[in-house]
């Protein structure tokens, strides 16, 4: 029940509804106290653990809803000039938004070297011979590129993200070198494989796509204490 009073409308129903719950408090308060500080006591605690739980759950929808948006274009081959990437570009594999350390390290030192950085993730086919015949971008490459270009953005440096679909991760990432005439391979710190067998992985596959055995290809492991280089 509302009355009108010029442009105001005064909810006179509501009013009342809250005095009559007012003064029965005021009752209980007066002939139960030990009740009624009880169901403060009740009514704050329960207040506190809703108010943890809305804020936690809004953090997570506000780090769902802040995800990049991306022009997927899917292609069997890799070339150079259709990506523009330029000959010597560094080549900095992901697999975790929240292990970017390599490639942090890889685009402070581009911004002085004026070189490209190509950031693959590889999507690996369990079969026999990738096919290549699942080629959605998921939500998960999706949130691995939103953490990798709002990290370029901060060295103010333009990467060019890829998905790659292998069976063979390290194989994907040395063709990848090859194809785009890449100088180094930056990896992130494995915590399976110690440093040493990271790079063997990787050079076993390079000599598989690298016919020139005198063209020059280092291989990086970095990590937080560390950037330990190979030459393969």
């Amino acid at each position: 029940m509302n009355v009108r009073v010029g442009r105001w409308e005064l909810p006179v129903g509501l009013a009342l509804i809250f005095l009559v719950l007012l003064a029965t408090a005021l009752v209980n308060l007066v002939t139960k106290k030990v009740a009624t500080e009880w169901g403060v006591a009740f009514t704050i605690v329960f207040f506190v653990i809703f108010w943890l739980s809305e804020r936690i759950h809004h953090r997570h929808g506000a780090a769902l809803q802040h995800l990049e948006k991306f022009n997927v274009r899917y292609t069997p081959e890799l070339e150079a000039g259709m990506l523009g990437v330029r000959p010597g570009c560094k080549v900095v594999p992901v697999r975790d938004p929240k292990n970017l350390r390599h490639l942090d390290r890889a685009l402070r030192e581009a911004e002085r070297e004026d070189v490209d950085v190509v950031v693959p993730t590889v999507k690996v086919e369990r079969e026999l011979v990738a096919t290549g015949s699942n080629p959605n971008f998921t939500p998960d490459e999706q949130a691995i590129f939103t953490a990798v270009v709002n990290l370029a953005e901060k060295h103010g440096k333009s990467v060019v993200p890829l998905v790659l679909t292998s069976n063979d991760a390290f194989f994907a990432v040395a063709r990848t070198a090859h194809e785009l005439g890449a100088r180094e391979v930056v990896f992130g710190r494995s915590g399976r494989l110690a440093p040493d067998v990271q790079a063997e992985s990787f050079a076993i596959r390079w000599g598989a796509v690298e016919p020139d055995s005198e063209r020059d290809m280092t291989v990086r492991i970095v990590s937080d204490g560390e950037d330990l280089r190979f030459a393969v």
